[in-house]
């Protein structure tokens, strides 16, 4: 009797724990019909029912998605997750297309899954798995979520050489020169800051047999003074010429001069416009007249005849079947159109060409066509215009005491300005200025140093002051040898502090590419460096992102930002070698910023002071902060630490503030507490 009491209890008590299971599932169940339904059709065999989320249910019924489930797909089992789909808003662009891809969706998560947790329970209770189950707290990580970093490679028309790239705003076009074949491109930036997936191209000037083109089409620069128009130089031809954007019209056509008559009466053939810079303020432009010196430092006649130029390095053998780099081909090229008609005799100098356009003649008898010349060191293959209006340029063959031409716009005086240099340089370049030089946002000019590693010079046009940075390669990368590079102020950009959004105002920026051209180890890559307050001479932190197509000599760099708003901005960078462009967004990139460390930087028996004027240099370098503690140098500790601090307090400051801004440059100003040591 005993037992058989024990056994009705026993029976009693699991008939209420089913019970009490039975109505915990049917509550589940009832909260959740996809799961019901799902779970129905487990117990037929029948697949599962395809539901999107119960808000999201009209958006699931557009046309798109029907069209989509008419194909076949794949058996899901429970648990799996739809997308919801809706259509972006379309724009408009030069080309006729409205998106990057037309009618392509706008995916979405589904969402949370509610009562999943009840289900997992009730499962674990039945006896379904041996052990309990964990539990699915669901959050939405909308702050990290959003903080994407977009980019793209696109294909241009085939060519030996893809050179100059610019972004257009009045057209809001980004356009390319290809000068092996005389070819430029123009790309429309969709809604939305993408370039879109359609092109217009042109064979620019004569074309022989093959259909390439002949003329050498290289520079592309903007006008301050026509906004919509473009410099655009034939350096075979001798040519250049202001064209609209929109239509290829041209407003102003210009033959260089190709005799410099030096003061002593003795004359030396010039040529080869390769880059022309426009004064905003006068409308007055400075062509650089490169000559028929190689562009690869190791054929120039200094390094070959040391036998640089038998060197079987890849970049090298390269370079010896390129036009522009090869002085025979170059010579027979420009013989070949001074036969056609072209006045392009073979240079033999170097030179720069100031002229107003109004003012330009060719039957001039100063043999300057109505402007001056000015004779330069080998070679002239960029140039910069200061506040002052007075032009800069760089001189890329190595020597002993490597150089910055200026020339005052006033007085036509010429001086060679003695720059620092890194200790160590490239073996095949050697010392040497340039190619990039460029005028920062407060008026200094910057010169990259190609030979260095990471190195660039800032000059003072005020003072005369030279300063060095150098910028130590992060581990992973060998060299880098920087070619070119842009500014930029960047606005709204955010991160993430104490997980909650911080909007940082404004933010300077320089975008510095290095180059494989001239050294086999060098990385091709981009580098975001930031400057530190709204200084543009302090620096806070970089980002190196390195290409996906390396070995691609990757050659000029420009921003695509008037017109555009910030979280579309982007840089657009030309690959020599590939025939393609490289674009990634910008404003997510600050959030993988690493920060920099100012070092002791001793001048390791490199000058101290101009040789020439007496002043001095300034020598900075810079490692990463993650890679201090391989570093060989002792770290300015005050310095960086007084940064650190101040931005992390800025981001305090900025928390505490209703809209949560962080204003840059207000971050040097910062009071705080200097026995304190704060941390990003």
């Amino acid at each position: 009797m005993v037992e058989d009491r024990r056994v009705a209890v026993v029976a009693t008590a699991a008939a209420v724990v089913v019970g009490c299971l039975a109505r915990t599932i049917a509550k589940v169940l009832e909260e959740n019909s996809e799961l019901k339904l799902r779970l129905a059709n487990e117990s037929t065999g029948d697949k599962p029912a395809e539901l999107a989320p119960p808000e999201k249910k009209e958006e699931a019924k557009a046309p798109e998605v029907e069209k989509e489930e008419a194909k076949p797909k794949k058996k899901r089992g429970w648990g799996s997750v739809r997308a919801s789909i809706t259509h972006a808003p379309s724009g408009g662009a030069l080309a006729k297309a409205n998106s990057q891809r037309a009618g392509e969706p706008e995916l979405k998560a589904a969402g949370e899954v509610r009562g999943v947790n009840g289900f997992n329970q009730a499962l674990w209770a039945l006896g379904a798995f041996k052990h309990e189950p964990p539990a699915f707290k669901y959050f939405d990580p909308e702050l990290s979520e959003h903080l994407e970093v977009l980019f793209k490679e696109v294909r241009v028309p085939r060519a030996e050489q893809t050179h100059e790239v610019v972004y257009e705003p009045v057209t809001k076009c980004v356009f390319v020169s290809q000068m092996s074949n005389s070819v430029l491109v123009r790309i429309p930036v969709c809604p939305g800051g993408m370039l879109l997936d359609d092109q217009d191209a042109w064979h620019v000037g004569p074309v022989g047999e093959n259909g390439d083109g002949l003329g050498g089409l290289h520079n592309l620069s903007l006008s301050a003074k026509w906004p919509g128009h473009l410099w655009v130089s034939l350096q075979f031809c001798n040519e250049v010429f202001l064209i609209e954007a929109a239509t290829m019209k041209i407003k102003h056509m210009l033959k260089v001069p190709t005799l410099l008559v030096r003061p002593d009466k003795t004359a030396v053939r010039v040529g080869g416009p390769h880059c022309i810079r426009e004064c905003g303020q006068t409308g007055v432009i400075w062509v650089a007249l490169k000559g028929s010196i190689a562009c690869h430092p190791a054929e120039t006649p200094d390094n070959a005849a040391k036998g640089s130029a038998d060197s079987d390095a890849p970049a090298l053998v390269k370079a010896k079947q390129r036009v522009c780099c090869n002085p025979k081909l170059l010579a027979d090229r420009m013989t070949k159109l001074d036969k056609l008609g072209y006045n392009a005799p073979p240079p033999e100098g170097f030179a720069i060409w100031k002229v107003d356009p109004k003012d330009y003649d060719p039957t001039a008898a100063d043999d300057a066509h109505g402007g001056a010349l000015y004779e330069c060191r080998p070679s002239p293959p960029m140039s910069t215009i200061d506040k002052n209006c007075d032009c800069w340029t760089a001189q890329d063959v190595g020597s002993a005491e490597p150089c910055v031409l200026k020339i005052d716009s006033r007085t036509g005086e010429c001086t060679q300005v003695d720059v620092p240099h890194p200790p160590v340089c490239c073996d095949v370049t050697g010392k040497m200025t340039g190619p990039a030089i460029g005028t920062a946002p407060d008026g200094a000019v910057w010169c990259s140093l190609l030979g260095g590693d990471g190195a660039f010079v800032r000059i003072c046009p005020d003072t005369g002051a030279r300063s060095l940075y150098e910028f130590e390669s992060p581990a992973w990368s060998k060299k880098q040898r920087i070619i070119h590079f842009a500014f930029h102020t960047h606005y709204d950009a955010w991160c993430i502090f104490r997980n909650q959004k911080v909007v940082l105002d404004k933010l300077n920026i320089m975008f510095a590419i290095s180059s494989n051209l001239c050294d086999d180890d060098a990385l091709n890559m981009v580098t975001m460096y930031v400057f530190y307050g709204d200084s543009w001479s302090e620096i806070w932190g970089c980002r190196c992102v390195p290409l996906p197509t390396q070995s691609c000599s990757c050659h000029r760099v420009t921003v695509v930002e008037d017109g555009v708003p910030p979280e579309d901005q982007s840089v657009v960078i030309s690959e020599l070698h590939t025939s393609r462009l490289f674009q990634m967004k910008i404003h997510n990139l600050i959030n993988f910023l690493e920060i920099f460390n100012e070092v002791e930087y001793p001048p390791d028996g490199e000058p101290t002071h101009s040789k020439f004027d007496g002043t001095p240099f300034l020598r900075r370098k810079y490692i990463e902060a993650g890679t201090t503690f391989n570093s060989k140098h002792c770290l300015k500790e005050e310095v960086n630490k007084m940064m650190r601090n101040r931005m992390y307090r800025a981001l305090e400051l900025a928390l505490e503030r209703e809209d949560h801004v962080m204003e840059i440059a207000k971050v040097p100003y910062i009071d705080f507490d200097a026995e304190k040591e704060c941390s990003l």
